[in-house]
């Protein structure tokens, strides 16, 4: 369903998958990689046949199926599609195309086992009750906050930036909680089809914090151990472009947080603990791994400036 409607799509282009920067130069890479994507593009056609007639075929089956294969690309995927690219080749848009057809399935899915895996709002457990915080997302969410309050005149609809900006907070948020339910990081996988189209385009249209959101998902992602190889995949690749683009613009990065998060990912082997996501703390793992003295100050004056905007406003 996924990956046979998405190459309907022609999405995904077969220069990106052919790539030379898709494995090594070796003849044996070569080879290995035009064995794997024939095998790919095998099980591709054979589903499509399959798919004419499920009948024979649970909802739940078909849709697992297409999950674990979109989570396979995730896991094994480094300089195959990229997660986000300007030519729109990329699994930002596959995620997309995987949600929009399991939408069209929403409602044979009501009740079953599996539901909230698929729809996370569908077992308030997985959600996050709203006084509960991690040691990052009180500052993330006062950093929007500060940000859309300053930024004004540079949007037409503010109100619909904000809350765009803030539910993608909170699906983040969400995912951290549902992570130390499920002890594992299925959650934070699942945010990529649940992104909603809104932010989707601002990370389209270059939105400097709709793109932030993005390296920080991905940075959580590299310490959840989604992929299998912490160094090589698409989400250390998204990061360091990220920063690339960052300090060329502005010479270093802008957020205190992103700093921290980028030394996490690169220069440490730090890992989350799924079983209590409360620990990943400044006080606990983290303040052994990084700087963290400006967080207690950082946060107060993020305060400090939002009660200000508030009582001008």
């Amino acid at each position: 369903m996924l990956l046979s409607h998405f190459m309907n799509l022609n999405t995904v282009d077969s220069a990106v998958l052919t790539s030379s920067f898709s494995v090594d130069s070796s003849e044996e890479a070569q080879a290995f990689f035009r064995t794997g994507t024939k095998y790919l593009q095998e099980s591709i056609d054979e589903r499509k046949h399959l798919l004419q007639d499920n009948s024979s075929f649970g909802i739940e089956s078909i849709i697992v199926n297409d999950l674990i294969s979109f989570g396979c690309l995730l896991i094994y995927n480094h300089k195959l599609v990229p997660l986000i690219s300007a030519t729109g080749y990329d699994v930002i848009s596959m995620a997309k195309e995987y949600s929009d057809t399991r939408n069209l399935y929403s409602l044979s899915m009501t009740g079953l086992r599996l539901e909230s895996l698929f729809f996370p709002k569908a077992n308030p457990i997985l959600t996050c009750p709203p006084g509960t915080n991690f040691w990052f997302t009180r500052i993330l969410e006062l950093e929007i906050m500060t940000f859309t309050s300053g930024n004004g005149s540079k949007s037409n609809n503010l109100e619909e930036y904000f809350q765009t900006l803030q539910d993608t907070f909170l699906l983040l948020k969400d995912a951290c909680y549902a992570m130390a339910i499920v002890r594992f990081p299925f959650p934070l996988i699942a945010c990529l089809t649940n992104f909603s189209d809104k932010y989707r385009q601002l990370l389209r249209n270059g939105d400097e914090f709709a793109l932030r959101l993005l390296f920080i998902y991905s940075c959580l992602c590299v310490i959840s151990r989604i992929s299998l190889n912490r160094n090589d995949n698409i989400f250390v690749d998204y990061i360091m472009e990220f920063k690339t683009n960052f300090f060329r613009k502005y010479g270093d990065f802008s957020y205190p947080i992103d700093r921290e998060l980028y030394h996490l990912v690169t220069r440490t082997n730090f890992v989350v603990d799924f079983g209590d996501m409360s620990r990943f703390h400044p006080l606990q793992q983290c303040e052994p791994l990084m700087d963290l003295s400006w967080l207690e100050m950082y946060i107060r004056t993020l305060e400090k400036t939002n009660s200000l905007n508030s009582s001008i406003q």
